[in-house]
């Protein structure tokens, strides 16, 4: 794996958030010998993308039978919207403050084991060796029209060659406790052939089904190409014309202790 010396301007939608809010609820630290564990439910979590200005179209899920999300317009046929209004500005390139536009409501086992991984800690009380990692399988990125999302896996995430999106955590910080958990985690991305040092803000809650834990990170369009290699002659229309100004992607994801 080639290691881009440029920081990247993906902010990495790791899980670590999940270990403060399950270690407030739960017992003291552990022994160093018997860290804690936390397995992600890969049928209650997901994983998301917007492009920004969406156009009414340019996003996706990998758990569309949630039923609070919906596909945009040039769907395929057997989609039912009719409870769903349609974003407010339409196909116009307005910048949309409403990410991701479909946000469920309460996390459900009804998504497709798209999102794997887990954490572990030494304790629950100062968080020492904090790791883990999150891997995310790009192929069940769901817009809603199968041509769109055939385009993605072939011209963006290159599935034929990487088929995952990874992510590795070192560490996080700068934690504020409350009902809902908020912070900085840190680690390293894996998107195609690039690794890239990130950090993000996470935001974490109780749910019946889990521990609940929203991350997002924000991408500068032209990165596609300047960092990940991506090829101009496949996304040329959206880079040009300064149709697309930011790609956002992010994880919204349950997290349990293992037993």
């Amino acid at each position: 794996m080639q290691r881009n010396p440029r920081r990247s301007t993906w902010r990495v939608p790791v899980l670590t958030a999940a270990v403060l809010a399950l270690g407030a609820a739960g017992a003291g630290a552990q022994t160093p010998s018997a860290p804690f564990r936390f397995a992600l439910d890969t049928v209650a979590s997901l994983a998301w993308y917007q492009v920004n200005p969406h156009t009414s179209l340019l996003w996706a899920t990998t758990c569309p039978g949630d039923p609070d999300w919906r596909p945009g317009d040039g769907r395929a046929a057997g989609w039912h919207t009719k409870s769903l209004p349609m974003p407010k500005h339409g196909a116009a390139l307005i910048w949309d403050s409403v990410i991701p536009l479909y946000r469920r409501r309460a996390a459900r086992p009804v998504c497709q084991n798209a999102v794997h991984g887990g954490i572990t800690a030494d304790d629950t009380v100062t968080w020492r060796g904090l790791r883990g990692t999150i891997v995310i399988d790009p192929t069940l990125l769901v817009s809603g029209l199968p041509q769109r999302d055939k385009a993605a896996d072939e011209q963006v995430f290159g599935t034929d060659r990487w088929h995952t999106i990874k992510f590795e955590i070192d560490s996080l910080g700068n934690a504020v406790p409350g009902d809902t958990l908020r912070g900085n985690i840190y680690g390293r991305f894996f998107f195609r052939s690039v690794e890239a040092p990130t950090v993000a803000r996470f935001w974490a809650w109780h749910e019946p089904a889990g521990l609940r834990v929203l991350t997002r990170l924000d991408m500068i369009p032209t990165d596609l190409v300047d960092v990940y290699d991506v090829s101009i002659h496949n996304i040329r229309l959206g880079l040009t014309h300064g149709v697309w100004r930011m790609i956002h992607f992010g994880v919204d994801a349950v997290l349990k202790p293992e037993p």
